[in-house]
């Protein structure tokens, strides 16, 4: 009898440490799956936290600025140039020696009124012909011999020159530059760059492997190629070093304009470009007048290329643009995911 008892207390005992054995790894499963999925979020929350939080401290609000019923582009390009001298000084950002030694600006040759920084994929070619409208030199723009677009543009003919490094760009009494959400942009230079292969095929870019005959990147491929180049630079995705391997058509636009050095009295955006250039034409006495503005060639949303990528890719891309999102002041929220959220 006092055996049988025993048996059934030594069963009851094992099928009890057997359910809370199993129960406990089940539970443990689901915690680390639970993590893993929470874990692809967190990036992104931690920068709309950090970028969200520095706005509502900070004298303005972007959604201010971009409420089409009361906006100002006079307001707007002074406001928005201090917010980004203080989204500087809140993150305490500094830019490396190597961003300086590659900075290159536009500055008037015979004066010290104005400096304009030029950024790949945010109005540059439109401002070209801006400032040879007002040296009276529209004719000659595209049509002169050895014409060259960007940095080959022959400026002095227009009184203007190239100015390299930082020294002195403080003595400039109106500097000034033009800004782009990094998710709009990204893919404005996929559309440019990507889907018109003489570019990609020529320089290799953004893809080391693509040859002439091959079908044009698709939006996952031009961003996997870029991610990967970044990541040679064996550092995070956000770092200086892996942005200066980029193409400065989708470099982080930070590491071009310099904001924290250049201290710009004056920045206009794009999605006000328009109005913007028009202030700012009127604020630089520039005698221009906007009638040239590239064509966009996007046929889609926004939400239809970032549809296209895993959260991994999404979590990097925002990795990479993580200070345009910061000190700009842009959401890094991918497009297609705004209204899920």
């Amino acid at each position: 009898m006092r055996c049988t008892l025993l048996r059934v207390l030594n069963f009851i005992t094992l099928f009890a440490l057997t359910n809370i054995l199993v129960y406990s790894l089940i539970f443990s499963l689901r915690e680390r799956h639970e993590v893993k999925v929470i874990q692809g979020k967190e990036r992104r929350n931690e920068l709309q936290t950090t970028v969200r939080s520095q706005q509502l401290n900070s004298t303005i609000k972007r959604l201010d600025l971009n409420q089409e019923s009361v906006y100002n582009a006079y307001t707007a390009l002074r406001t928005r140039a201090n917010f980004v001298k203080e989204q500087c000084k809140n993150s305490n950002h500094r830019h490396t020696q190597a961003e300086i030694d590659e900075a290159i600006y536009l500055k008037t040759r015979r004066s010290n009124s104005i400096l304009y920084k030029p950024v790949p994929k945010i109005g540059w070619t439109t401002w070209i012909y801006l400032l040879f409208d007002n040296g009276k030199k529209l004719n000659s723009v595209g049509k002169t011999k050895g014409w060259q677009w960007g940095w080959g543009t022959p400026y002095e003919l227009v009184g203007f020159e190239k100015k390299k490094g930082v020294d002195g760009i403080e003595r400039l009494q109106e500097r000034f530059t033009v800004i782009r959400d990094p998710w709009d942009r990204l893919v404005s230079a996929y559309i440019n760059k990507a889907l018109d292969k003489r570019f990609s095929y020529m320089f290799h870019l953004p893809c080391e492997w693509l040859k002439n005959g091959m079908p044009p990147l698709s939006f996952p491929q031009f961003v996997t190629c870029i991610l990967s180049r970044a990541r040679t630079a064996g550092e995070q995705l956000s770092s200086p070093k892996a942005s200066l391997l980029l193409n400065e058509h989708w470099q982080p636009l930070h590491t071009i304009a310099l904001p924290c050095v250049t201290n710009y009295t004056l920045i206009a955006d794009f999605s006000h470009f328009k109005e913007d250039t028009e202030a700012l034409l009127k604020t630089l006495k520039l005698n221009a007048t906007l009638t040239h503005r590239n064509a966009s060639k996007n046929k889609h949303t926004l939400s239809h290329y970032y549809n296209q990528l895993n959260d991994s890719m999404i979590n990097d891309l925002a990795e990479l643009y993580r200070y345009d999102f910061l000190l700009f002041g842009y959401d890094p929220t991918p497009p297609n995911r705004r209204q899920q959220e």
